[in-house]
């Protein structure tokens, strides 16, 4: 299980469950994200840019349905590197509330597990999510917030191995 929480002053996009993008306003759209993170772990240190193919269909004035699938490419200082497909995610957003200075959606999430969660390319579970974000317009700023929940179905195998393999390892020593 997790929270997250974000307010922040951003335009249209808020972001209530990374990488799953929580639309406030319906709309139809295609869209191309990357997003670089760097990370030094005991175990490694490297990392990872992702390609997120993603698309957004208005089906009424209030409710839109979407989805988007990320493609990773994974440096690491003692592995060398690798790439591939990641977790697939989908979501419905139901306008609650629309107005001149006030927008309130509330969207249901699945994330689907494609990636190989042995090569950190996806988590290897689903994923449920629900959330709600505002958007509100000031003669200069546009201010977004959200609020979500994400919940995890089934275990964790990979988590499961690398303690297994922990457990091991220290048994030896």
């Amino acid at each position: 299980m997790a929270l997250a929480l974000l307010c922040a002053t951003a335009p249209a996009v808020a972001y209530a469950h990374n990488p799953r993008v929580l639309m406030v306003r319906p709309r139809t759209d295609v869209r191309v994200d990357i997003q670089v993170a760097i990370f030094d772990f005991e175990a490694a240190t490297g990392n990872v840019v992702s390609l997120i193919g993603g698309g957004d269909y208005a089906v009424s004035r209030r409710v839109t349905i979407g989805g988007q699938l990320p493609f990773h490419v994974i440096n690491t200082d003692q592995d060398g590197g690798w790439a591939g497909i990641g977790d697939l995610s989908q979501y419905v957003s139901y306008q609650l509330v629309a107005n001149d200075d006030l927008w309130v959606a509330a969207r249901v999430a699945l994330e689907v597990p494609l990636g190989d969660e042995e090569r950190a390319l996806g988590s290897g579970h689903v994923d449920l999510g629900t959330g709600f974000a505002l958007e509100y317009h000031t003669s200069a700023w546009v201010v977004t917030a959200a609020a979500g929940y994400s919940h995890t179905i089934g275990d964790r195998h990979y988590d499961l191995i690398m303690r297994e393999k922990e457990r091991l390892l220290e048994s030896l020593h």
